[in-house]
């Protein structure tokens, strides 16, 4: 199917991580700059991913650049980097909100040991995602937030990917490898939307890998399907390592837009 395109050509917010800055190029609503966070326990002072400093990667003219993301894990809970914008009510109880990430360069592997200088990268089958999420809270993802709706760009053995928590009819996109990605310079682009009435609401997404789309439905269990919940206070990004040590997972951020339709 066709991807999410029925919203206005100029969002209301967007940043493209030129030179690893959050700064916004569009911001006609003073939203403020999206902020980095981590996943951790409530509890726990300390993040659950070791924080490496943001890279920024522009190897040529024709490249688009980003910022690329490396997590990895600290201990045998799931680990992840966030980039969450806080949305206050007036944004946030709209009738219709789109997001969308766009990216590219996805990776997984583990380094040697004992590690080689620069360190030498194993290919690894671990399954990862970039997600799109809607929820309460902070930037930080803690097991206490209560609303977390949208869509994962999951990664399979060796580069599947598929369009996670939600229910779709179209085959995913076609079988490749994360060294294809980088040789091709494929870009991911992962959408979501979500509509609310004052009794209901839906949410639906689609992937873009390529010039290949994957629409789907949102899933309606729990955690995500608090559609019409007044609770929500940030959008943003997740990189998530949900398997532990020691793989790594990478990605390059690309650019993050958001449209409004009150």
């Amino acid at each position: 199917m066709a991807p999410i395109t029925d919203f206005p050509a100029l969002p209301l917010y967007f940043v493209n991580f030129d030179h690893s800055s959050l700064f916004p190029q569009i911001n006609s609503q003073n939203l403020g700059l999206m902020a980095a966070g981590v996943s951790r326990h409530p509890d726990d002072l300390f993040p659950a991913v070791p924080l490496i400093p943001l890279d920024y990667k522009k190897t040529s003219i024709g490249d688009p650049g980003g910022v690329s993301v490396r997590v990895q894990h600290t201990n045998l809970d799931i680990a992840s980097r966030t980039f969450y914008l806080h949305l206050p009510p007036r944004i946030s109880r709209a009738e219709t909100l789109v997001a969308q990430v766009t990216f590219d360069l996805p990776d997984a592997f583990t380094e040697t040991t004992p590690p080689t200088i620069p360190p030498t990268e194993v290919p690894s089958n671990s399954k990862w995602a970039v997600g799109l999420n809607f929820k309460d809270g902070t930037q930080d993802d803690l097991a206490s937030d209560t609303i977390n709706i949208g869509p994962t760009c999951h990664f399979l053995g060796n580069g599947q990917p598929v369009l996670g928590f939600a229910t779709s009819t179209d085959p995913p996109p076609p079988i490749s490898s994360y060294a294809n990605y980088r040789t091709q310079r494929t870009s991911f682009q992962l959408t979501l939307r979500m509509i609310r009435t004052l009794k209901t609401g839906f949410g639906d997404a689609s992937l873009q890998v390529g010039t290949v789309v994957q629409y789907a439905k949102l899933d309606t269990q729990p955690p995500h399907n608090n559609f019409i919940g007044n609770g929500i206070t940030q959008v943003g990004i997740a990189i998530v390592n949900v398997k532990p040590q020691p793989t790594i997972v990478r990605a390059r951020l690309q650019s993050f837009k958001l449209w409004m339709n009150p």
